[in-house]
């Protein structure tokens, strides 16, 4: 006795097992987590040294290349990449998936404390630390007042707002950009200091020895035990003025305030923000690792109308970018998608049944799978998420088909073969209970070798594969338990299969099924029309395949646009905020762009002083006539008549294709020298600028940044006995802002800073009268041993692999795929670095020779999208064989036989034949989720095999031959056959006909889903019932009929 049997004769404890899965199903409904992407963490740790005053030259070959080379021979270790810039290095490590990444940490940081020796002593030892994706913020709030400070501003947003933000349990952090924090600021007045022959050497040493506590131990009474301690600490202007700098024999006392200006103030802007053209400040919210970030835009949106109330007269604060609003537009139009599906699915079941009654029983599949589904997810710590909400809009179609077969089936032995409902619902278990168990195991095991897929794009595929074969499992065992039970319960000769609709839809369908078994009869006999067919097909599927574009991800349209601005090698921060204003005019005047744009949050220096930064918020997409890429290109037109900067728009990355903001991303590598590198990409820029392909092509290296190298003459110094060190710290402390201390005012801490004036640090000429003392006390000019030399470098030195690189990046033009840009840029690098190719290429009139160059040490590796796509493809392919073999083995299992199998997987091909095609038609490419629908075509459409093959395996062993077995089985199976397939294809075609956010990658695996199964269906019909009469041998059984 089976399962089934079992719960047709007990239906209530068919019923409570199937409401313990949904009550639990429940549970974990509101327990689960809801985000946009899975929560995946890329295995990336971070070092990154700051040394102020040191040039990107400098850290790269002092500080880098012995980082580097000290982790190279780390275990697990996938890609090393460092920037070198000006005061800073950061290098990123990035390991394989399989890495435990705390054991890495660990060795890191050991790694890195074996060479803190070589360093500058007067460096900050490195930071080492492990990338967290949730440690940036989700949503971005400006604050802004017309009769506030921006000092005034940071302090209301640091002590009345951050402090009520980290109270909501969502919010992990607050994060505070564009502050104006004050400080306590000493400016020394140059004449004044001359005068007393002090350097700021000696104004540091004053205010470090005098501004600070001396414990002095405890005095232990009779009565009371006393803490001693000597509290020299300084509070406001006056007692760091009172500090005391010099001291003559005559007894004279300077002053601090004698040689300096003390002020407590804000330093000078660093980075300046604007939200939609004004001046502001920002607020970033990180969300808290075990929340959401549905549930962090809930509460801030709860608490905001509270914090503005509280709020001084005239401070504004507003919303500027929240990530939640894409990822609830996605969700909204997934959920809409579901309930079509659902509603077409149902639509389908009824017609063939004719019964409301009835198509009730395999409706239920979908709300039990789904539910349940979720306890399953929950348990192995999946979310919801787009991709899993994604598999359950596909499983939408899959569910019921379990449930389709065993009701048409009961259904056929209690209308056609005139049983009552019990007996016909026993006899149909019977029947189907091993096609039912052979279709879910297969479907199931198609989505095992997702989890072979490595990479990122693994681990996000492997939530939507495996979340799809719980959702198919779980419909499976409710077809063999709640399905059966309610046949047996529900059927009735009902007048519904006597309406008009029905009668109709039955005439049709059995002209259709007595001509397709007139056909099937011929065919049989005239075979090989049917092979050559077949070749065709075949042929077609690999013309398809080689003209078909290919691409990572589908773009899509999320309502955000990044600006990236990038302005000459020093440009002051004002003028890049003058050309960021220009363009926020240059949009706003605009018209129609004017209408597109909801937003607009612009940030001056957030990588240097010449760079900046935009986000763009777009209107919702149903009140716009214009894409995201439209409106995209429209901008970059505009920015292209702004010439102070270069000004490019971008679509904004996601975590899955991180690495560059643009669509194509490469690294020149080589163990040359930079100045090669800076030939050879700029050779590549130019032959890519001609082509129609790229466009906002750019590189990170430039011999534009202005640079003073300071010659030093050792024998003067020694002459003027001046130290090297006391001659460096001395230029740098003329020019930098230095931190020299802090203090407390009002329980708050408060940096010290030493610094000149600006207009005092401000040129060439600044730098001739800094004045160094020797060890005598005098104070000397730096010109009478120093040569100064003026000249360009790059702002940053970049490696890949330990090799010199040179990152090359650009957008593409709409018209081509990633992959035709891929075969551009091989073409290109190519033609240029083959040691054959005698092309002369001219860089700005200089004609350059690169066939002299050295080429052999020279290459090219792709990042970003091409880099995950290459990688994807690859994957993809092995995947999509090893679930064939998967299959064969787990059929061949089950039907103890190892033609059946190949048999049914014959029907393979033609089903991914129609899946290319639809993408072909529609101009779709083929990316990371139609490659998914191609590897679950393989699962549905043997699913449509395995009931013909199995029941004429059945019809044969009752004693019929071989030929009328297959006529037989194929009469049969056609009508649960042609249920099932279309139940799947109309519950796919919402995804096909989807819109607005994250519609892009639904289309993709629609498209292939409709296709494959249209095409595969039909073929199904045609070619297995020919191959079991090729390969199959009569039985005894059916010999005895004979």
């Amino acid at each position: 006795m089976n399962i089934s049997q079992i719960c047709i004769k007990r239906p209530v404890f068919s019923t409570v097992i199937n409401l313990v899965i949904v009550i639990l199903g429940m549970i974990c409904f509101f327990k689960i987590q809801i985000r946009d992407l899975p929560d995946i963490n890329p295995p990336v740790i971070t070092v990154v040294s700051r040394y102020p005053g040191a040039d990107g030259s400098y850290m790269e070959q002092q500080i880098t290349q012995r980082i580097e080379d000290a982790l190279k021979t780390i275990n697990n270790l996938d890609t090393i990449k460092s920037i070198s810039a000006s005061g800073v290095s950061n290098v990123i490590i990035t390991f394989l998936l399989s890495a435990d990444m705390e054991n890495s940490l660990n060795d890191v940081r050991a790694k890195i404390s074996e060479i803190v020796y070589l360093f500058p002593k007067d460096m900050d030892e490195p930071i080492v630390s492990k990338m967290d994706i949730n440690s940036f913020p989700s949503i971005w709030m400006t604050l802004k007042s017309s009769k506030h400070s921006l000092s005034d501003l940071t302090d209301i947003a640091d002590q009345q707002i951050s402090t009520a933000f980290d109270k909501l349990s969502s919010v992990g952090e607050t994060q505070i950009m564009g502050s104006y924090y004050k400080t306590m600021n000493i400016e020394p007045i140059p004449s004044k200091m001359f005068q007393y022959n002090l350097s700021p050497l000696d104004l540091e040493a004053a205010v470090r020895s005098q501004n600070k506590d001396f414990p002095l131990g405890i005095l232990k009474s009779n009565v009371k035990n006393y803490s001693l301690r000597l509290n020299n600490t300084l509070f406001d202007i006056a007692s760091f003025e009172n500090i005391l700098v010099k001291k003559y024999n005559d007894g004279t006392i300077i002053k601090l305030s004698d040689v300096a200006n003390v002020s407590y103030d804000a330093l000078e802007e660093n980075v300046i923000l604007r939200y939609n053209g004004e001046k502001s400040m920002a607020l970033g919210l990180v969300m808290q690792s075990d929340s959401n970030i549905l549930a962090l835009s809930k509460d801030i949106q709860k608490s905001l109308n509270k914090i503005r109330s509280s709020l001084p007269d005239g401070v504004q604060i507003d919303i500027a970018y929240d990530r939640s609003v894409p990822v609830k537009d996605s969700l909204k139009e997934i959920m809409k998608t579901i309930i079509e599906a659902t509603l077409l699915v149902s639509a389908v079941i009824y017609l063939f049944l004719g019964s409301i009654r009835i198509t009730i029983i395999p409706l239920l599949a979908i709300p039990i799978s789904l539910i349940t589904t979720v306890a399953l997810m929950y348990v192995l710590g999946f979310s919801l998420n787009i991709f899993t909400l994604l598999s359950m809009i596909i499983a939408i179609g899959l569910v019921v088909d379990d449930a389709i077969v065993v009701l048409e089936n009961a259904f056929r032995h209690y209308f056609d073969l005139k049983k009552n409902k019990f007996t016909a619902a026993l006899d149909s278990s019977k029947e189907i209970t091993f096609a039912v168990i052979s279709m879910t195991l297969t479907l199931c095991s198609v989505f095992l070798p997702v989890g072979f897929i490595g990479g990122m794009v693994g681990k996000l595929l492997i939530e939507f594969a495996w979340t799809l074969a719980f959702t198919v499992l779980v419909s499976g065992f409710v077809a063999l338990t709640l399905t059966p039970m309610l046949s047996s319960k529900l059927m009735f000769k009902s007048e519904n299969q006597n309406n008009f609709v029905t009668k109709k839809f039955n005439m049709y369908f059995f002209m259709l099924e007595e001509k397709y078994l007139s056909f099937l009869k011929k065919i049989l006999d005239n075979k090989k029309w049917v092979f050559l067919s077949a070749f065709l097909s075949i042929l077609l599927l690999f013309i398809v395949m080689s003209n078909l574009e290919k691409a990572f991800m589908p773009e899509e349209d999320q309502g955000m646009i990044q600006v990236f601005y990038t302005g000459p090698e020093g440009m002051t921060l004002s003028e890049m905020d003058e050309i960021v204003l220009d363009s926020y005019k240059e949009v706003r005047e605009d018209s129609k762009l004017n209408n597109y744009i909801k937003k607009f949050l612009k940030i001056s220096g957030y990588e240097g002083s010449n760079t900046a930064l935009g986000f763009i918020e777009l209107t919702d997409w149903k009140k716009r006539d214009k894409s995201q890429d439209q409106i995209k290109n429209h901008l970059n037109k505009k920015f292209s008549k702004i010439a102070k900067a270069n000004i490019f728009s971008s679509n904004p990355s996601s975590m899955v294709s991180a690495g560059s903001s643009q669509q194509i991303s490469f690294y020149l590598q080589s163990n040359n020298s930079y100045e090669y590198l800076e030939r050879v990409s700029q050779a590549i820029i130019l032959k890519m600028e001609e082509s129609d392909f790229f466009y906002n092509v750019n590189r990170d290296f430039e011999y534009t940044r202005p640079t003073v190298d300071f010659i030093v003459n050792k024998d003067k110094m020694y002459k003027f006995d001046v130290s090297l060190a006391d001659l460096a710290q001395t230029i740098r402390y003329s020019i930098e802002q230095n931190e020299i201390g802090d203090f407390i005012m009002n329980s708050e801490i408060y940096d010290v800073i030493l610094r000149y004036d600006i207009n005092r640090r401000s040129s060439f000429s600044d730098l001739e009268s800094i004045l160094v003392k020797n060890k005598y006390g005098q104070m000397l000019p730096i010109t009478n041993f120093v040569d100064m030399i003026e000249h360009g470098t790059s702002a940053r030195y970049t490696h890949f692999n330990n090799l010199r690189s040179v990152h090359i990046s650009s957008d593409l033009n709409s018209k081509y795929s990633i992959g035709k840009a891929a075969e551009k840029i091989n073409k290109i690098t190519n033609d240029i670095l083959s040691s054959n190719n005698k092309t002369n290429v001219d860089i700005e009139g200089d004609k350059a020779d690169f066939s002299s160059l050295e080429h052999e040490n020279t290459k090219i590796t792709y990042g970003g999208d091409i880099k995950n796509m290459q990688n994807s493809s690859s994957d993809i392919l092995f995947t999509f064989f090893l679930a064939i073999i998967f299959i064969y083995l787990i059929l061949a299992a089950q039907f103890e036989s190892f033609v059946d199998p190949f048999i049914i997987l014959c029907s393979v091909p033609f089903s991914v034949t129609g899946g290319v095609l639809a993408l072909y038609i529609f101009k779709d490419s083929l990316n990371m989720y139609s490659n998914i629908g191609l590897i679950a075509l393989i699962g549905l459409v043997t699913k449509n095999a395995i009931m013909l093959i199995e029941f004429s395996n059945q019809l044969q062993s009752s004693g019929q031959s071989l030929r009328n077995s297959i006529i037989n089985s194929a009469k049969l199976r056609l009508r649960p056959i042609l249920m099932t397939s279309i139940a799947t294809i109309v519950g796919s075609i919402p995804l096909t006909l989807a819109s607005g956010s994250g519609s892009a990658s639904r289309n993709s695996i629609g498209f292939v889903i409709v296709g494959g199964m249209l095409i595969g269906t039909i073929f199904t019909l045609i070619i297995i019932p020919i191959l079991s009469e090729m390969f199959k041998r009569e039985t005894s059984s059916s010999k005895i009929e004979k």
